[in-house]
């Protein structure tokens, strides 16, 4: 009778050392499969985000992340393509952070044929140039540097985007436009040409992130959020034609 219940006392205790072990991993699994987040950020963010999150979800294993486009779905995180747009958030996000500039440039047709130098050669009459609508970041830089330098465009076409203002003068439509740098670079050299200029220094766009503070995995998202200002982050905006930070 003394060795069954000595083997009892052992079946019982390696049956809970047994349970013990299955909730541990039970808890490990559903903490993995918890860190998922969302990332809300206009389209022009959207591709170079979805780069910087495929290198994050491979440096922090059991991590997924969902780019969305802005005010479609709750985020833990929120990236804006403007301080406008994050100042308007106000305290519905912790620690608002830049990690990017852009800035406006001119496009040509290729070969520059009109012989542009600079944005005051936009005001010359008859010249159709290309340029966001007012309502959005790069329009509205547009109307600022008019108000800055006291030069209006001649003859401007209002577009829904700067990709559709550089499409503009590669199809001929119009002379030349106003985009951000990174809005030109699919048809650089190819379809047209750009002239700089420095009094474009002047309306700098930055881009600031930030977490939601309704996010779920504060953890996740502000290891995130670190990622986009870190090294990581700066080489895969660099390449995509952004600017630092700082401008």
């Amino acid at each position: 009778m003394r060795t069954h219940r000595s083997l009892s006392r052992r079946s019982a205790v390696a049956a809970l050392t047994a349970f013990l072990a299955a909730s541990a991993l039970s808890g490990c699994s559903d903490a993995s499969a918890d860190r998922s987040i969302t990332v809300s950020a206009p389209q022009s963010l959207q591709a170079v985000l979805a780069t910087i999150a495929t290198t994050f979800e491979q440096q922090h294993p059991g991590a997924r992340v969902t780019i969305a486009r802005s005010g479609t779905t709750p985020a833990d995180v929120v990236a804006t393509d403007d301080e406008a747009a994050m100042d308007r958030l106000g305290e519905r996000v912790i620690d608002p952070r830049r990690f990017a500039s852009n800035s406006l440039i001119i496009v040509t047709p290729l070969g520059n044929p009109g012989q542009l130098r600079g944005f005051a050669d936009l005001a010359r009459p008859g010249l159709r140039v290309a340029t966001c609508a007012v309502r959005l970041p790069c329009g509205s830089a547009v109307a600022r540097l008019e108000k800055i330098t006291g030069v209006g465009l001649s003859d401007p076409i209002h577009v829904d985007s700067g990709e559709a203002a550089v499409s503009a003068v590669a199809s001929g439509r119009a002379d030349a436009a106003l985009a951000y740098q990174t809005q030109t670079r699919r048809g650089l050299g190819v379809t047209v040409d750009v002239v700089d200029d420095p009094v474009f220094a002047k309306v700098i766009n930055r881009y600031p992130i930030a977490v939601s503070r309704t996010s779920d995995d504060n953890a996740t998202a502000e290891d995130f959020v670190k990622t986009v200002i870190g090294p990581i982050g700066g080489a895969a905006l660099a390449t995509a034609g952004f600017g630092p930070p700082s401008g």
